[in-house]
């Protein structure tokens, strides 16, 4: 599996991902998800699929929500193979990523179509493309948004935005979580079109993305959009 879908494939573990541990050690990878994000899943399962050389079944769990009082579909991959999961460890360590740490991969600091894989998957995982109107202006912000349990990932988020020669945004913290916001101005846009719009796998994701590219009433400007989105290459 070549170096893009490798890098895709981490930046969905480290937001999205969940490794159950047991007695110290890692006993099951899974990616959960609700019917918005079944691209991404199906796009995961194939990399997986690729990754272990084996069929991973594409579950279905029912779930009740208390506060709506409702139950609703999610959808599960799950692999519970020490030894596959180890696989996939190996395989990630080549471009210098981890299942275990939720950094960006060394070669996403040296290669820029690593770089956009990598964050096309934190997006898809826990990243949304938002407009905010802003107070003292009358054109409105365009912005990308990260979210995550804690502000560390997002440090080295920010780094990997600025050894692109971006810039770093800054981070909000909460009481549970923190967010990363990124101010996608134009040169953003032309950087993100360019290594990591082909990468995004969830349709409602990419539309949002192909807006920000078409509002020339915006901050920065307008850029059209020359290609839709895709799943990663996972050819091995």
């Amino acid at each position: 599996m070549d170096s893009r879908a490798l890098a895709w494939f981490a930046g969905v573990v480290h937001t999205d991902g969940y490794l159950y541990f047991r007695e110290g050690r890692v006993k099951e990878l899974r990616l959960r998800v609700s019917e918005p994000s079944i691209e991404m899943l199906a796009c995961w399962k194939i990399c997986l699929d690729t990754l272990t050389g084996k069929r991973h079944s594409l579950l279905v769990e029912p779930m009740y929500d208390s506060r709506y009082g409702r139950t609703f579909e999610q959808y599960l991959v799950r692999e519970g193979s020490v030894s596959a999961i180890m696989r996939v460890e190996q395989s990630l360590n080549v471009i210098g990523s981890s299942l275990f740490y939720y950094r960006p991969p060394d070669l996403a600091f040296k290669d820029s179509r690593v770089a956009g894989a990598y964050l096309a998957g934190v997006v898809d995982g826990d990243g949304c493309f938002q407009i905010r109107p802003r107070r003292d202006a009358f054109k409105p912000e365009l912005l990308l948004k990260i979210a995550s349990a804690s502000s560390e990932p997002l440090k080295s988020l920010q780094s990997l935005l600025f050894s692109q020669g971006l810039s770093i945004g800054y981070v909000s913290l909460y009481s549970n979580h923190a967010d990363l916001w990124v101010y996608a101005s134009r040169r953003f846009r032309r950087w993100f079109e360019a290594n990591a719009a082909d990468c995004l796998t969830i349709a409602r994701k990419r539309f949002k993305f192909k807006i920000l590219e078409r509002a020339p009433w915006c901050l920065g400007g307008g850029l059209s959009l020359s290609s839709k989105g895709s799943p990663p290459n996972v050819v091995v």
